[in-house]
């Protein structure tokens, strides 16, 4: 009988489980409540960030958009001073193409500080400031030939130069609008 008693004090001996399981699962237990407070964390970031681009993003839509607008003015324009019987001369003109390249600009340098800067984009506004820069220059040209009295010429640049670097500008738009809601579509 001496066996099973010395059996049962040895088994006395070694501590109940009970322990060892409450710190394992409390172990068990701040390691998932870590994952929760940093996946929330991380899940409240992403989504911060996916409105602050989407917000970005809808900012430089419309700075684009105000560009189209501009550029369709300078199309009617364009038009108005191409015709010869146009109710005031060429240069009486300068003012609003002065006010349009002024806010073409503005609204270049907008975009460019709201849009998600990718290759393709960066290179189209690139573009975009050459182009604007180009057409300022023959407009330039345009009303000092008007000012010279030579609005034949004037009218002839217009249609041959002009207007084409007008539509040129308007094809860059319409692309970096395209290239902003791919970058939208991606952020969503």
């Amino acid at each position: 009988m001496s066996e099973p008693a010395s059996q049962y004090k040895q088994l006395r001996k070694i501590p109940p489980p009970s322990a060892r399981l409450w710190v394992g699962l409390c172990i068990i237990l701040s390691i998932f409540l870590i994952f929760v407070v940093y996946s929330s964390r991380q899940i409240r970031w992403l989504e911060d960030f996916q409105v602050n681009v989407v917000q970005k993003n809808r900012k430089a839509s419309l700075q684009l958009l105000r560009l189209q607008n501009d550029a369709y003015l300078l199309a009617i324009s364009l038009r108005d001073l191409a015709l010869s019987r146009s109710r005031y001369p060429i240069r009486d003109w300068e003012a609003e193409f002065t006010r349009l390249r002024n806010d073409m600009e503005n609204a270049a340098m907008l975009e460019g500080r709201f849009a998600a800067d990718t290759p393709a984009s960066h290179d189209k506004r690139i573009q975009l400031r050459h182009a604007l820069t180009d057409f300022g220059r023959t407009a330039d040209g345009v009303f000092a030939l008007a000012q010279k009295g030579r609005t034949e010429q004037a009218r002839t640049l217009i249609q041959t130069e002009l207007e084409n670097k007008r539509a040129v500008i308007s094809e860059i738009v319409a692309r970096l609008l395209v290239l902003n809601d791919q970058a939208q579509a991606d952020a969503a």
